[in-house]
Parts: structure tokens; C-alpha cells; sequence
């Protein structure tokens, strides 16, 4: 069952003054923004428009048959504050501002604002004049409160005319505007600014290439944007514009500056000459995704660490620069749950996994006696029993058809001559009369090959070459009694709500990567380990100690049973459609297929390891108890001869 999760849009207008309204050509202002709103907006659930000043009655009357509410602010004065405000994600944001000082109290406002959303569509109409820097600046500013769906409107009286600007913050060598800047902050991206002043914007994007450090620690950006000059005595020409345009659907080979490791079986990255290609799991779904949106991946500055094994806190420390923007995309998976303290998209779960108990594989043990294998195959044992009596009884209906008497001494010849025949042996005195000899062959050989096969099971019941108890539980961990090594994070701690898990905890022993433990137990195994439960199995199934599988993972407790997601920023523009196309992947059974390659070098398993002598010691003592009961009946027989003897005397 699916369950569709609508978002509740809210039509935002702030105003700084709306006195650009006040004058003759009010009507044909108010025509093309409100063109402009109603050919954009979309029907999708409670909507409210929040506005700052005075708005002509005719703004209100060309939007009343929206489904929508209007709210009054002012700039200058403090709002009522409602405790526990509902955020309704904005549709439509529309500021009207006469200076640079009215956006900027404008905007540090709007922002604050339950109503706010980046991804809203953005409408500013600014009546100073047009200025390429000046409209530059203000792109940023957006941009820096990652806002992307945003136009400006500049109003000429004098000309009649109307200047309508938009803007890419995805702007590359394939793909630009006509303007095009470069913008970074003054101070490093994890200082706020206060101001416009923070914000710096030239012409030319040679400041902020992708190697630069003004890309990196600075959010710089290089962006570009259009303007479209319409009449005003042509307000319908507006709708011919294509100004919120959905920037996920083609980044125009944007290269998105990258941070992975490779982490074998999930993501391996092969360079050469400078070009870096993508494979594995995690390789081809980021391979597809990047053909999808069109956007190319660069690992340029993350080449040291990539090439270097898996290390949390290296990983850690990237992953913070993804929260703080330096970052613009992270190819590992994380768990749904791992950061708790930053915003974050999450996006479609490709993957169960969680944190599992990985302990080296039990070995294999000599039982002289196994009672539990007797009991399951009391079955087979039966009919061998049955075969053996048919047989006996065979001999017995030869000597009685041959001797026309019965006597209790050739019975017992006949339960020899049995033995004889399960064990292979020459009969004891064979049929002389031809006819019933053909019977006889018959009628044993028959009776052979139908015990045959379960005289060497039955051996087995005294000598099992049988597999130890596997680590499947905390029980079996605590009854161990030895350390536990795992990269130390939160999410591999278990909640200390009962002893046995305090006392897991204890034991626990940190170390840099998941690899480290598995390769110790190659020579101790006398240690558990803390693993990603979808590289345990990958391990337990590929890693070998000299040819022999020898890992082996809990398959009843672990740590915490969680999936994998891919992460993006908050609010980011690819996070609704990355996860249409992941949903897509998964339903497809792509995700899988991909998962399976992870097994190509499948060795198989340990080769079984053929009995020795001293493994099928309980053979001998069972002939050897065998002996010992037939000697004692024996000297019983013997005694009893001896007795009669001296009777008779």
C-alpha cells in the first residue's frame, strides 16, 4: 500500500513599500505579476500569501478566486509570536523593495519566517535601477539561503518597459546565461553573514573555479542570468517565459564537487589520465543518476583520500564539510539515522543493512557417538535391521528346504552367514543344489544393495565429523567472552536498558576501519568484530584465510537493523527527483542487479576434509564392544560345555 504525502504550499508576498503601484500604470504592474502567479502556481493543498505594506485592492480582486489566505506584516515592527507555529512550505515568495537596505531587512526577515522555503518561486520587484552587479549580488543572496526559483522585476515608467531577470547557480562551460558572475562570501562559509556587505560578486567566474579555495571554504558560485524586456502594453507576452524553470531535470554538465572512498564490494573508482570512472553498487547508481540529470562528477580534490582504506573519521570530517555546503554531493550511503544533529534530505531507502556481530567461523568437531543423528535416522536404521533379517531368513528357508528339519544350531550358522553377507564375506558352507543357489544369489544380492547404502551412514553414527555452535546471539557473545572491535560511533552503541547489553558495551574496542578485525582473525580468533551487516556478508562469503572461508556473521542479534539512503543537502533541488529515478532503479530491480556483481569472485566454499584413521576411531571401539560381548558369550558357551562335561563324569 503507498501512501501519497502532499506538501502544503503557501503563497508568500512581502512587501518593503508598494508605492511602485501608486502611480499611472498601476493596472498594467499589477497585470504582469499577477500573470505571472497565476500561470505558475499550482493547486497543492492550503496556501497564504504574507505581505508587508500597503497592496492595491486590484492585486487582491485578480487572485481572490485562488484558493488562498492574506497576512500582514511590516518589517519595521515585531510579529505576534504563535507558539508552535505549523511551516507551510511557501509556493510563492513576492518582495517589493525600493533600495538595496529595504531587501536586505527584506530578506534577513522572510527567512526567519515559518513560511519561508528555499525552493519556493521567488518574486522580487525591485524599483531601483537595473544594474548587472547590483542584480548579481542580490541572485547570490538567494543563492546563499539556497534559493534558486527567483526573479527580479525592475519597472521603467519612462520606457514602458519591464525588465524580468532570472537566474542558474548551475552554470558551466556548456551552459551559461548572458550575464555571468562570480560570487563568494567575504568570510568562510561557517560564519553567517548579517549583511550584503559579506557577499562579494565580479564579473568572470575565474575567482571561483572548482579547485579554487573561494569554492570550497567561501560558497563561491558561479551563476549567470537573463533578462527578457517586455512592454508593459503587452503583459500577456509574460506568459511565453519560461522563468521557474526546475533546475534538477538538466544541470547542463554541472560538475559537482565530489567526496567517496572506495569501499570494496560497494564502490570502486579507477582513474586514468585525470578521468576517474565509476563502478560497483554505488558507482553505477551515481553513474545513472548523473545521466539522468546531466551532471558530471568530480573526485579532483578528494584523490587523496580516496585512494587511502576506509577511516570514520576522515569520513566524518568530509561529511561535515557536506553539511557546511563545501561539498556538493557525498556517493557513501549513510544510515537513515546517523546524523542527528545537522539537516539533511533524506532520500529512498537502496538498502536494508545496520551494524552486525562478524566472529570467525566454528570449527569442526569429532563426536565418537551422536544420539541426536541416531534419532533423526531411526528410520533408516530400521530397514537396514529389516534387510539384514530378510536376508537371515533366506538362509533359513534354504537349509529347511535342504535338510527337511529345523534345528536351533543351523539357525545360528544362518545368522553367521548373514553377517557374512553385509560384511562382504565368503558364505559359511554355500548351497550345493544348483536351482535353489540361483534363488539364494538372488535373494541376497538383493537384500545387499538395498543395505549397502546405509552401512556407511550408520558408521557415521559412530564416528561425526561435526560443525561447532555458530555466534548467532548476545548469549553466545558474552559466553565467549572476548573483545568486540568496531569503529567507535553512536550507532554502534547499544542502549544500556538491560545488563547484557552494558556488559557488550564494555567490552567494545575501537578501532579506524571495519577491515582491521577481519584481518586479525585470520590469525586470532579469539575476538569479534563490528561491521556494516551488508559488507559482513560480502566478507563472510569472499574473504578468505589459506583457501578457506573462515568469517562467519550473527544472523540472530546486531547492533541496529537500519537501511541505507543516499543524503543530500536540506532542501536541496535534486532531492525529489533523485528519488523518483531511485524508486524507479529499485522497482526495476537495478539496485539488485548491481548487488549481485558484488559476487563475481565467489570462491566456493572450504573443501570437505576426508576422515582419517583417528577420526574413524569409533568404528573400531564399536567392533571392538562387539568382540568383547561375542568373547563373553562365548566364554559363557564354554563354561557351560565344561560344566556339562564334569556332569556327565
Amino acid at each position: 500500500m503507498y501512501l501519497k504525502i502532499g506538501i502544503f504550499f503557501t503563497i508568500i508576498s512581502v512587501g518593503c513599500g508598494f508605492e511602485i503601484f501608486t502611480n499611472n500604470h498601476e493596472d498594467n504592474k499589477i497585470d504582469i505579476l499577477t500573470t505571472i502567479i497565476k500561470e505558475n502556481f499550482v493547486y497543492n493543498g492550503r496556501h497564504t500569501f504574507l505581505l508587508i505594506g500597503m497592496i492595491p485592492d486590484q492585486f487582491y480582486s485578480k487572485l481572490k478566486h485562488l484558493p488562498v489566505t492574506f497576512t500582514i506584516t511590516d518589517i519595521n515592527k515585531e510579529d505576534e509570536q504563535i507558539e508552535d507555529v505549523v511551516p507551510y512550505p511557501s509556493n510563492y515568495i513576492v518582495f517589493s523593495c525600493q533600495s538595496r537596505n529595504e531587501f536586505e531587512s527584506a530578506l534577513f526577515k522572510v527567512v526567519t519566517l515559518p513560511y519561508w522555503h528555499p525552493l519556493a518561486y521567488i518574486i522580487l520587484v525591485y524599483q531601483s535601477s537595473y544594474d548587472t552587479v547590483s542584480m548579481a549580488q542580490m541572485f547570490y543572496a538567494f543563492w546563499y539561503f539556497k534559493a534558486i526559483n527567483v526573479v527580479i522585476i525592475h519597472f521603467d515608467d519612462i520606457h514602458e518597459t519591464t525588465y524580468i531577470s532570472y537566474f542558474n547557480p548551475y552554470t558551466s562551460s556548456s551552459f551559461e546565461l548572458d550575464h555571468i558572475f562570480g560570487c563568494w562570501t567575504v568570510k568562510k562559509i561557517t560564519m553567517p553573514i548579517s549583511d550584503l556587505d559579506g557577499l562579494i560578486c565580479e564579473q568572470g567566474c575565474h575567482n571561483v573555479s572548482i579547485y579554487s579555495k573561494l569554492r570550497t571554504n567561501n560558497l563561491g558560485t558561479c551563476l549567470s542570468f537573463s533578462t527578457s524586456v517586455l512592454s508593459y502594453k503587452n503583459p500577456e507576452a509574460v506568459k511565453k517565459l519560461i522563468l521557474f524553470e526546475d533546475k534538477s531535470a538538466n544541470y547542463h554538465n554541472y560538475s559537482m564537487n565530489s567526496f567517496a572512498i572506495e569501499l570494496d564490494p560497494f564502490l570502486s573508482i579507477k582513474a586514468d589520465n585525470g578521468t576517474y570512472t565509476l563502478h560497483k553498487r554505488d558507482g553505477q547508481i551515481w553513474n545513472a543518476l548523473s545521466k539522468l540529470m546531466n551532471f558530471s562528477i568530480d573526485l579532483t580534490m578528494n584523490e587523496p583520500a580516496w585512494k587511502h582504506d576506509f577511516d570514520y573519521i576522515t569520513n566524518m570530517q568530509e561529511f561535515v564539510s557536506f553539511t557546511q555546503r563545501k561539498k556538493d554531493l557525498v556517493l557513501l550511503p549513510m544510515y537513515q539515522f546517523d546524523v542527528m544533529v545537522v539537516e539533511l534530505d533524506n532520500t529512498v531507502p537502496l538498502q536494508d543493512s545496520g551494524v552486525c556481530f562478524m566472529s570467525h567461523r566454528a570449527g569442526f568437531e569429532t563426536v565418537v557417538f551422536d544420539l541426536k543423528l541416531f534419532k533423526n535416522n531411526i528410520k533408516m536404521i530400521i530397514e537396514f535391521l529389516l534387510c539384514f533379517l530378510c536376508t537371515w531368513l533366506a538362509f533359513i528357508i534354504f537349509n529347511i528346504e535342504q535338510s527337511r528339519r529345523i534345528s536351533f544350531d543351523q539357525i545360528g550358522k544362518d545368522f553367521v552367514n548373514s553377517f557374512r553377507t553385509v560384511l562382504s564375506i565368503s558364505v559359511h558352507k554355500p548351497p550345493r543344489r544348483g536351482s535353489f543357489r540361483i534363488f539364494l544369489g538372488i535373494a541376497i544380492w538383493s537384500f545387499f544393495v538395498l543395505n549397502f547404502s546405509s552401512q556407511a551412514a550408520i558408521i557415521s553414527f559412530f564416528s561425526v565429523y561435526k560443525k561447532g555452535k555458530e555466534v548467532d546471539t548476545f548469549e553466545d557473545i558474552l559466553e565467549k567472552g572476548y573483545e568486540i572491535e568496531g569503529i567507535l560511533s553512536p550507532d554502534v552503541v547499544l542502549p544500556e536498558t538491560e545488563e547484557k547489553f552494558k556488559r557488550i558495551n564494555s567490552k567494545v574496542v575501537p578501532v579506524q576501519n571495519m577491515f582491521i578485525c577481519p584481518e586479525r582473525m585470520k590469525n586470532d580468533s579469539q575476538r569479534f568484530c563490528l561491521v556494516d551487516c551488508a559488507l559482513g556478508r560480502f566478507l563472510e562469503r569472499n574473504f578468505l584465510n589459506n583457501g578457506e572461508q573462515y568469517l562467519h556473521i550473527a544472523r540472530q542479534d546486531r547492533i541496529h537493523s537500519h537501511y541505507l539512503q543516499m543524503i543530500m543537502h536540506k532542501h536541496s533541488p535534486m532531492t525529489v527527483r533523485l528519488n523518483k529515478y531511485m524508486q524507479m532503479m529499485i522497482e526495476g530491480g537495478l539496485i539488485n542487479k548491481w548487488i549481485d556483481y558484488r559476487f563475481d569472485d565467489i570462491k566456493e566454499g572450504a573443501p570437505i576434509k576426508p576422515l582419517s584413521m583417528i577420526d574413524l576411531k569409533g568404528i573400531f571401539q564399536g567392533y571392538c564392544m562387539v568382540l568383547v560381548v561375542c568373547t563373553v558369550i562365548f566364554c559363557v558357551e564354554w563354561l557351560i560345555g565344561i560344566i556339562r562335561c564334569f556332569k556327565k563324569i
